[in-house]
């Protein structure tokens, strides 16, 4: 099944329109997937306080809630009712194709938390070197950022979908750069906002993901697995 998924380019403007067609999706049913984000937000903070341990839970599930959020904005854009329980989605779906690829996030997750636990205590080249290594984590993120959509809803198994997202990243650095600033100056304005404005930006980025997503391997069409 693999070998007929194929990412293709599009132009660098796209990466503004899979944020604009993802909050166009959130209007349309704005309470609920707000509702999402304040669970998700609510689990992700209380998983934080417990050090490495928590690092490590997050770094397991994260997978699996990012693939809860595609597969509900897969849902809606087939005209279904997205829920609240919907979050869960990927726990129910696709835990064991997800394994794999939860657990090579596991001590990448643990590294990351080492580094945001020391790199301020640090100093000199110790402290370059912790820098260094949350910049290739940062890099190694982005590379993975399709792994998730393709494995949730093209049911592509792990390597492949490894492969195919650095190919699609590598084809659409243009459109990925105006989607990540356009993140971050969204970020940055909703301190404007006292942070409100997280709510709606939350999931707003993980839909935009399920658009970049459809955009870019849309050949293979909307290849989710039922509900």
């Amino acid at each position: 099944m693999e070998s007929a998924i194929q990412a293709r380019a599009v132009e660098a403007k796209q990466g503004w329109r899979w944020i604009v067609d993802g909050y166009q999706l959130f209007r349309q049913q704005k309470m609920t997937w707000v509702l999402m984000g304040i669970v998700y937000l609510a689990i992700t903070l209380l998983l934080s306080r417990l050090s490495l341990l928590g690092q490590a839970l997050l770094g397991l599930s994260a997978p699996l809630f990012t693939a809860g959020y595609l597969l509900a904005a897969s849902k809606q854009r087939q005209g279904e009712t997205v829920s609240m329980t919907d979050l869960f989605l990927g726990w129910r779906l696709c835990l064991k194709p997800m394994a794999g690829y939860c657990l090579l996030l596991l001590p990448i997750a643990i590294l990351n938390g080492y580094i945001a636990q020391h790199v301020v205590e640090t100093s000199g080249a110790r402290h370059q070197l912790l820098i260094f290594g949350e910049v290739l984590l940062w890099l190694f993120s982005i590379a993975c950022m399709f792994v998730v959509p393709l494995i949730s809803l093209h049911q592509a198994t792990l390597w492949p979908a490894l492969r195919l997202s650095i190919s699609a990243v590598q084809k659409n650095w243009g459109p990925l750069l105006v989607y990540f600033l356009a993140i971050l100056l969204l970020a940055i304005l909703s301190i404007f906002t006292l942070g409100l404005a997280l709510l709606v930006l939350i999931p707003v980025i993980y839909i935009s993901l399920y658009m970049a997503w459809l955009d870019i391997f849309s050949s293979g069409g909307n290849a989710a697995p039922s509900v």
